[in-house]
């Protein structure tokens, strides 16, 4: 995925490059001018655009890796995570709900992997 990101990533650079290349050659007609210089601003748009996605994907790789969503004791569906709260010791505490009867439960786990119900 990163290296398919990196080659998409480059390709716009370029192609902004060329806009930028082409704007400066039409000096005479200031709406060509403005037209290619729009048209880099569009593929440095969707170079952050891009540059996100990669980001976003690497954090949700990073969440996959933490604990599961537990099963509520009362009604025994699984609970839905409501809210994620990092500390600055490295302490997690996810907060599920469940979404049948409502019943809360928050788990502590630390960066390293281990686990304590709270």
């Amino acid at each position: 995925m990163l290296k398919a990101a990196n080659q998409r990533i480059k390709y716009c650079y370029e192609q902004a490059l060329l806009a930028e290349e082409r704007a400066a050659q039409e000096q005479d007609d200031s709406e060509r001018q403005r037209f290619w210089l729009d048209n880099e601003a569009r593929w440095l748009a969707l170079v952050a655009s891009i540059e996100y996605e990669a980001r976003l994907l690497d954090f949700l790789k990073e969440l996959r890796r933490y604990i599961k969503s537990p099963f509520c004791s009362a009604c025994g569906f699984t609970m839905r995570p409501k809210r994620l709260v990092a500390s600055s010791n490295g302490l997690f505490e996810f907060q599920y709900e469940c979404a049948n009867c409502g019943v809360q439960k928050a788990v502590s786990e630390l960066a390293a992997g281990a686990s304590r119900l709270v």
